[in-house]
């Protein structure tokens, strides 16, 4: 069988999707190395702190349900191009 490759903003699409239902829906926080560097900066300022790494994500997300505790995210439409997706 032929791999089918999506475009990229497709892709993206796919991988956001995945991680909204896997980290902040269905609560696998241990899959959070499997979506994000060791590096990355969640930067939502000036609406929230910096939050830098696995550990800054975690804390995001714990935060978030201990604030809402039936918290749940809807993506209704994801608008990409290329690289980029918002």
């Amino acid at each position: 069988m032929a791999k089918v490759h999506l475009p990229m903003s497709e892709t993206n699409k796919a991988i956001v999707r995945h991680i909204t239902e896997e980290i902040w829906n269905s609560r696998r926080l241990e899959r959070i190395p499997d979506f994000f560097a060791t590096d990355y900066d969640a930067d939502y300022r000036p609406y929230a702190p910096l939050r830098e790494g696995h550990k800054g994500i975690h804390g995001m997300v714990e935060r978030a349900w201990a604030t809402f505790p039936d918290y749940h995210e809807e993506l209704h439409e994801l608008i990409a191009e290329g690289d980029r997706l918002g």
